[in-house]
């Protein structure tokens, strides 16, 4: 009876933790798999690009400028013969990608220059450019006020084109 009765004046205690256990999903754990080549860097493939497309206005007759580096909005300024000027904003993409990013600078150079901007976008493939796809006027008048870029679909510019 008494140890009924200690029992019955028992109190709670706070636990005791003897031990523990944290979850981590695999996916953290372990790291996802790595492609057999490295991606190329941004520079390199955006030097390939370019050259593709000197490469590809010279051999078209026209006399290509290399502006990159002044921020105008594009990257090359290529003079025909008949002295006409292209604005050219040059793109390095890889294979796999789908779209393509046209910051604010080259959205109000595109709107500005309508007749005569062209993007240029070259896929980089294990250190080789492949030849430039040229898409003139690629926003199509796509009046949009605040914008800071643009992503456009490389499908429906291929398709717009043809």
């Amino acid at each position: 009876m008494r140890e009924l009765e200690a029992e019955r004046d028992m109190s709670p205690m706070p636990p005791v933790i003897t031990g523990g256990c944290l979850v981590i999903p695999a996916r953290v754990v372990v790291p996802a798999a790595r492609p057999a080549e490295p991606p190329r860097s941004t520079k390199e493939m955006e030097a390939l690009a370019m050259a593709a497309v000197m490469e590809f206005e010279l051999a078209n007759g026209r006399n290509p400028i290399d502006v990159s580096a002044q921020n105008r909005g594009w990257d090359v300024e290529s003079v025909g013969a008949d002295g006409r000027i292209r604005f050219i904003e040059v793109k390095g993409r890889r294979p796999d990608a789908t779209t393509v990013c046209v910051t604010r600078n080259e959205w109000l150079t595109a709107m500005n220059k309508r007749g005569d901007f062209y993007l240029a976008v070259v896929i980089v493939d294990n250190g080789y450019a492949r030849e430039p796809m040229m898409f003139a006027d690629p926003l199509k008048g796509d009046v949009r006020f605040g914008v800071t870029s643009v992503n456009l679909d490389l499908r429906e510019l291929a398709g717009a084109k043809e």
